[in-house]
């Protein structure tokens, strides 16, 4: 490739003259000159692609939409097995004991048998605590990934009765595309601290 001294206008190595000013043009750019220009030119085709399309998707949102996907999938599996050891919590109490929430010893008398029984509910409130921060995730995180990876549509579906019924032009101006940003990215972070709280409450009730 060739860059122009005047204009700074990038092109073919056939060239003699400036297809933009019609300068001469001089030697070759080096392969590290090349490999600049090529990122400018990335850069710039970037910027104008952002520009021209307000709901644009770059990389980095792609990967927070990815890794949306990733923590609700993990917030299923954390569900799915806070739900399996309550149930089996529970369902160990034995016949004739009457638990009530709280600590400490169960007292149950049929006749003239006592049956103590030891209730785990310290651990039973953990994974209680595990399922709701888990499920507080995954509603977080489903709700950002569709902001993050469908940003049009989401638009287009929070703004459809005023399209409607009023008639009004939806188009986005800078501060509500900035604003939506900051909450989609808010809405991640707490996603993620929400799981990751809910996978440390329930691996101590496992080891």
């Amino acid at each position: 490739m060739k860059k122009c001294q005047k204009c700074g206008a990038v092109q073919s190595d056939d060239r003699s003259t400036c297809i933009d000013c019609g300068a001469l043009l001089g030697h070759s750019l080096t392969e590290e000159e090349s490999a600049l220009a090529d990122a400018e030119l990335h850069d710039r085709l970037t910027g104008m692609a952002e520009r021209a399309e307000d709901f644009y998707v770059p990389l980095r949102d792609r990967i927070m939409g990815i890794l949306c996907i990733v923590g609700v999938i993990a917030a299923v599996v954390l569900l799915i097995f806070c739900g399996m050891d309550h149930n089996e919590i529970l369902g160990d109490i034995p016949d004739g004991v009457t638990v009530t929430r709280g600590d400490g010893a169960y007292i149950s008398i049929s006749g003239d048998a006592v049956t103590e029984y030891h209730f785990p509910s310290a651990k039973l409130r953990t994974l209680e605590m595990a399922q709701g921060m888990a499920l507080l995730g995954l509603v977080l995180l489903l709700v950002a990934g569709v902001m993050l990876l469908f940003p049009k549509l989401m638009w287009q579906l929070g703004t459809l009765r005023y399209r409607l019924f009023h008639g009004w032009d939806t188009t986005p101006s800078d501060f509500a595309l900035i604003c939506r940003k900051v909450v989609t990215y808010i809405l991640f972070a707490f996603g993620m601290v929400c799981i990751a709280y809910a996978l440390w409450l329930y691996l101590p009730t496992v080891f």
